[in-house]
């Protein structure tokens, strides 16, 4: 796999096997491959470039392909024919039409070619011994990514795009040959991510080869649009499938101690697949474990304060702690002449040489004291809750870094070293020492938190993940290991209040073993690398990113500039909310550790007073109100209206209505929280006009969106107030999803609960049975229809008058709607005129209308429940389970009499199963097997009677302008029961 670049210079897949044998590549038209060799079935619809009616090979209902004939076909098409159309060696694409079947006509052989697609198979294929111990073949075929690291080779492909893109230029066509390549390359990724990437069907190691050549061929596209001055296209993600959940290379960075969330930060904030493949093969320290963690959080640097212990350094025997006279610091915070002002700390050094401290000197800061301002995660040890003193060893090292770095620092206009006669002395400023322990003086240092970082000469992270490694080292690789290891690996980046910190340096450098290193500079050096081999051009563009994320933050005018430097109000809205987006995207992988401490740092991020958040009691939800207040004042009173769908953490005071519809957090947590994408799609700035976006109120967020009403209704009565008795089999299953039909239209639906859906992407198998079974357990406790944890949708659509509203920027077979509660309509004026309705917001729901060809079984399946509830064995069940106090279901396992009904309404569901199958002659009740029980299993089909809920769901459309009033229910008590409104 040395098409990948890798710290080691070796890949966890091993090497890329050749398989195509004697086969070779035809050197026709790319895309039409398929057509030509009469494979167009083993190609999905969607991904198909011509007009051919071949039905899909579905593996539902066609035995798949075998192992050695698919990675045969696809490394001679995908692989080779890439290769061959961006050295020029395939046929005319313009010379066949999709439309008629010229294009699957088999290539005419062209001497020419035919020699130089077989030099490509000399040079990319190479043999290789296998390993020891095997007893055939002592040689096997491998493939090889050198000759792309080649210079003069790699020229090859840049000389014939080159003269190509002229040619084209030229004859006004250059666009057209442009799209036709990124075309091919958009196919290739979408054929590749379709593939079912496993040891028995389609080896990684194959697939990853394909998507590492696609990655370079898009690089090279990228450099030459530039070049010609053409808009470039996206290239797209390649090889999702290489670092995907719970597979082998992500088994074996757990081995070497990686956190998970580390692993899935890599995966969604990561865009190359070359940056990928590098991260999964860098070296940890081990600094912390990660045992406790989940996908969306590390919690392995959290630290509690009542236990936080100082350390010293390595080798260190014992030594005192050093301080600065508070004093100074309090005096300099509240000083009268300046509502700005902070202070800098000098050292004083021993006077003979050994370069100790004996003292640290408090000073106001001015422009003629440059200073380097520390930024370090607390849990490495230079912490202090409870004093503003550190060790004396710890100290004395802080000394020592603080010089280098006057000696070593690059400026970042000219990119040379500040070192020799001009080299300037070094203040310091480090939170420890210089944010007072007592409250109303810690207040005012945090207040001025960004004139800090803004102000320095320079930020330097120091990070237990990144100090270890020396950063020395020659060539493209050393240069994004170091990068990669600031950017990707360190963790530094996945805390919250070091976000503000690199957001705000002007000059921000991350200390290694045997120096520290900018990441601007360093990341310059990577693209200067990156011209030169355009493997490592998606590291470069990686790292850029990040670094162009920091840049955003913290300064909402510097997105989406306008000529006017003022900008309309609608502008400046367009930009504070581009501004929460990014923020969103940033924070989605941070933690911190005092709960309330988010909403100072988000607002510092939006460039939000902080004051107002410091005169906010402590309370993160009254915090983050503020927030969500202030920045509704600086949008004009707009705010984006896809929140209301996606807001898993509401808040929830009563003290806080109107507001309720609001995030309390941007930060993942341990047990919930939706994916990266559906948390950063809540923020998406896509509104194109305030008309689109949601409107302030102090009754909630005033949104227009498309929706229904919704209503259930029981199609059986009985007295005892229960229906057909579906729990009884569902108790020991968590609810995934309710089938229920529209009695208006005869549509089937699935309703699933969204957040769920998301957890078991994210989640294994042991922690998908674990949760499930601590909510079963949960179940025992309240076993009354209706209130059970396990099933959240029933509960909200036994109770109240609800309504769906949908999210209009879905679209496809899945859709979401939030579930929300009717709620009493105030007389307001306003609200008659526009005909919102109030609602608070329960929880989002996917709705997926079943395919009508099962609508028939289904409703045979209805019958069938119905027959089983008028059966005698029901209504005796029904009558017993009248007599049970409170309305709880007793539990089988204890009582006697309820075990024996329950068995005997088994044998019942059983027997008119086995009757209705009998009768079903056109097979409905076969599709509804298929669909929900399995394939070939049609025996099992009295199981589905337990998918169907007791009622029927009654719709009724509302106005695609439906003017909505959102907020949220008042959570428990009304009152925050979270540490930071602890009473100690």
């Amino acid at each position: 796999m040395d098409l990948l670049p890798s710290p080691t210079g070796k890949s966890m897949l091993g090497q890329t096997p050749y398989v195509g044998g004697s086969h070779r590549w035809d050197g026709g038209p790319f895309l039409h491959y398929a057509c030509r060799k009469g494979w167009l079935e083993n190609v999905p619809v969607h991904l198909r470039k011509c007009a051919c009616s071949v039905p899909y090979r579905d593996r539902r209902h066609f035995q798949p392909l075998q192992q050695g004939e698919k990675e045969t076909f696809l490394q001679t098409w995908l692989f080779f024919g890439l290769l061959a159309e961006f050295y020029g060696l395939n046929g005319d694409f313009t010379a066949v039409a999709p439309s008629d079947s010229s294009h699957s006509k088999a290539t005419k052989p062209d001497p020419d070619r035919s020699v130089e697609i077989e030099r490509l198979y000399t040079i990319f294929v190479k043999a290789t011994p296998r390993p020891a111990g095997h007893d055939y073949d002592a040689q096997e075929s491998i493939i090889s990514g050198a000759p792309l690291h080649d210079q003069k080779e790699y020229q090859r492909i840049v000389s014939h795009l080159m003269r190509s893109l002229v040619d084209a230029k030229d004859s006004g066509a250059s666009r057209h040959y442009l799209d036709y390549l990124y075309e091919s390359l958009r196919f290739t990724a979408g054929l590749i991510s379709s593939l079912n990437v496993s040891p028995t069907d389609f080896r990684s190691s194959i697939a990853v080869s394909v998507s590492a050549l696609g990655e370079v061929c898009v690089s090279s596209l990228h450099w030459l649009a530039q070049r010609f001055e053409i808009p470039r296209f996206s290239g797209g993600i390649w090889g999702s499938h290489y670092l995907k959940a719970d597979g082998d290379v992500e088994k074996e960075m757990l081995n070497k101690e990686w956190c998970r969330s580390d692993i899935e930060r890599i995966r969604q904030s990561f865009y190359g697949l070359a940056t990928r493949h590098f991260l999964s093969h860098l070296q940890k320290p081990k600094t912390f474990s990660h045992s406790s963690c989940s996908v969306q959080m590390c919690s392995a640097a959290q630290i509690n304060a009542s236990t936080y212990a100082l350390t010293h350094v390595k080798d260190c025997a014992g030594c005192d702690t050093i301080g600065i006279d508070q004093e100074d610091v309090k005096s300099i915070l509240k000083s009268s002449a300046s509502t700005d002002a902070f202070p800098v700390l000098r050292f004083e050094l021993s006077e003979n040489g050994d370069g100790k401290v004996v003292r640290i000197h408090v000073e106001m800061y001015n422009a003629d004291k440059p200073y380097v301002a520390l930024s370090h995660v607390w849990a490495d040890g230079l912490g202090n809750p409870r004093d503003n003193s550190l060790q004396s060893c710890q100290i004395d090292g802080l000394a020592r870094l603080v010089r280098d770095i006057s000696a070593t620092a690059v400026d970042e206009a000219s990119g040379k070293t500040q070192g020799g006669k001009d080299q300037p002395q070094y203040w310091f400023w480090i939170d420890t020492l210089c944010c007072p322990i007592s409250v109303e003086e810690k207040k005012i240092a945090l207040q001025r938190i960004a004139a800090v970082y803004q102000n320095a000469a320079h930020v330097l992270v120091l990070d237990q993940s990144i100090y270890p490694f020396p950063s020395n080292g020659k060539g493209a690789t050393k240069t994004a290991e170091n990068c990669l290891r600031m950017v990707g690996s360190a963790t530094w980046m996945r805390r919250l209040w070091t976000l503000q910190e690199g957001a705000l340096a002007e000059s921000l450098y991350f200390q290694f073993q045997d120096r520290a290193v900018s990441l601007v500079q360093e990341s310059k050096k990577l693209h200067e690398f990156a011209v030169l081999d355009l493997c490592y051009k998606p590291i470069a563009e990686d790292v850029s990113l990040m670094i162009r994320c920091f840049k955003l933050l913290c300064s909402p005018s510097s997105t989406n500039p306008t000529p006017n430097a003022q900008g309309s109000r609608g502008q400046k809205t367009r930009r504070y909310l581009d501004q929460v987006h990014t923020i969103q995207t940033s924070l989605y992988f941070r933690s911190v550790s005092v709960a309330s401490d988010e909403p100072l740092c988000i607002a510092t991020l939006l460039s939000l007073d902080p004051k107002v958040m410091t005169e906010v009691k402590t309370c993160r939800q009254e915090r983050m109100a503020a927030v969500w207040r202030l920045l509704a004042e600086e949008c004009g009173g707009f705010f984006l209206p896809w929140v209301i769908f996606y807001n898993d953490q509401r808040l929830g005071l009563s003290s806080l209505r109107g507001w309720r519809w609001a995030p309390k957090t941007l930060l993942p947590q341990l047990e919930t929280g939706f994916s990266y994408d559906t948390a950063t799609s809540r923020f998406d700035p896509r509104a194109e006009s305030t008309a689109q976006m949601g409107v302030v109120t102090e009754r909630g967020l005033k949104v227009s969106f498309p929706g229904k009403r919704i209503a259930l209704r029981p199609w059986a009565e009985h007295e005892s107030g229960r229906l057909w008795p579906w729990n009884l089999f569902t108790r020991k299953f968590v609810e995934n999803q309710l089938l229920c039909r529209d009695a208006e239209t005869g549509a089937w639906y699935t309703l699933s609960n969204q957040m769920r859906g998301e957890h078991i992407e994210a989640w294994t198998w042991d922690e998908w049975t674990k949760r499930d079974a601590e909510l079963l357990a949960e179940d025992k406790m309240q076993p009354v229809e209706g209130k059970r944890p396990s099933q959240p949708i029933f509960n909200e659509l036994c109770r109240g008058e609800l309504a769906l509203i949908k999210d209009t920027k879905l679209s496809g077979h899945v859709e979401v709607y939030l579930l929300a509660r009717v709620q009493q309509q105030p007389t307001i004026e306003e609200d008659k005129n526009d005909g919102s309705l109030h609602v608070h917001a329960c929880l989002p729901l996917s709705v997926t209308e079943i395919a009508s060809a099962i609508w028939p079984g289904l409703d045979m399946l209805r019958g069938m429940v119905e027959q089983v509830y008028g059966s005698d064995i029901n209504q005796e069940l029904l009558d017993f389970l009248a007599l049970q106090e409170g309305g709880r279901d007793p539990d089988p396992e204890v009582d006697g009499e309820y075990k024996r009904i329950e068995q005997r309404l088994r044998a019942e569901m059983q027997r008119v199963a086995a009757d209705a199958l009998e009768r079903d002659t056109e097979k409905h009740l076969a599709w509804v097997s298929d669909e929900f029980i399995g394939e070939n299993k049609r025996g099992d089909i009295w199981k589905a009677m337990v998918l169907l809920t007791p009622y029927e769901i009654s719709v009724k459309s509302l106005p695609d302008d439906q003017v909505w009033v959102v907020d949220g229910p008042v959570v428990g008590d009304g009152l925050c029961h979270e540490p930071c409104c602890s009473p100690s």
